[in-house]
Protein backbone atom coordinates (compact mmCIF):
# COMPACT_ATOMS: atom_id res chain seq x y z
CA UNK A 1 0.00 0.00 0.00
CA UNK A 2 2.81 2.42 0.85
CA UNK A 3 4.41 1.87 -2.56
CA UNK A 4 1.08 2.39 -4.33
CA UNK A 5 0.41 5.62 -2.44
CA UNK A 6 3.91 6.91 -3.19
CA UNK A 7 3.60 5.97 -6.87
CA UNK A 8 0.29 7.84 -7.04
CA UNK A 9 1.90 10.81 -5.26
CA UNK A 10 -0.64 10.63 -2.44
CA UNK A 11 0.47 12.29 0.78
CA UNK A 12 0.66 9.63 3.43
CA UNK A 13 2.48 8.58 6.55
CA UNK A 14 3.26 4.97 7.37
CA UNK A 15 3.77 4.09 11.01
CA UNK A 16 4.62 0.49 11.83
CA UNK A 17 3.65 -0.60 15.31
CA UNK A 18 5.44 -3.88 16.00
CA UNK A 19 3.31 -4.75 19.01
CA UNK A 20 -0.12 -4.42 17.39
CA UNK A 21 -2.11 -6.49 14.98
CA UNK A 22 -3.70 -5.24 11.79
CA UNK A 23 -5.68 -2.05 12.43
CA UNK A 24 -5.17 -2.07 16.17
CA UNK A 25 -6.96 1.16 17.07
CA UNK A 26 -5.59 2.49 20.31
CA UNK A 27 -5.48 6.00 21.72
CA UNK A 28 -1.89 6.28 20.44
CA UNK A 29 -2.85 5.24 16.91
CA UNK A 30 -5.84 7.58 16.84
CA UNK A 31 -3.71 10.48 18.07
CA UNK A 32 -1.15 9.77 15.34
CA UNK A 33 -3.95 9.86 12.74
CA UNK A 34 -5.39 13.09 14.15
CA UNK A 35 -1.96 14.73 14.08
CA UNK A 36 -1.42 13.71 10.45
CA UNK A 37 -4.85 15.00 9.44
CA UNK A 38 -4.16 18.31 11.23
CA UNK A 39 -0.86 18.64 9.36
CA UNK A 40 -2.60 18.03 6.04
CA UNK A 41 -5.26 20.58 6.89
CA UNK A 42 -2.69 23.23 7.85
CA UNK A 43 -0.63 22.60 4.71
CA UNK A 44 -3.57 22.72 2.33
CA UNK A 45 -4.66 26.25 3.26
Amino acid sequence: MVKALAAAKVRHKFVHYTDRGHVGLTDEVLQEARTFIAQLTRNSN
